[in-house]
């Protein structure tokens, strides 16, 4: 296989590598909101306000996994 021809099937995949990636963190942050919300221990209600912006933190390492930053 051609060297130019690896580095286009490299790129396609990180791509999709990316996009399910960014689909499970935001799964994963989802699921996070409704199990705080919904116990019944108030102390843990206080990660709600850290739950945003730390998705958005990694959000932004996720956009970066295929070389360009969106």
């Amino acid at each position: 296989m051609q060297e130019e021809t690896k580095q286009k099937l490299k790129q396609e995949g990180l791509k999709y590598a990316e996009n399910l990636t960014t689909e499970s963190v935001e799964c994963v942050f989802n699921l996070l909101d409704i199990i705080i919300k919904d116990s019944e221990n108030k102390i843990d209600d206080m990660f709600l306000g850290v739950l945003e912006p730390l998705k958005t933190i990694l959000l932004q390492y996720v956009d970066k996994i295929d070389g360009v930053q969106n």
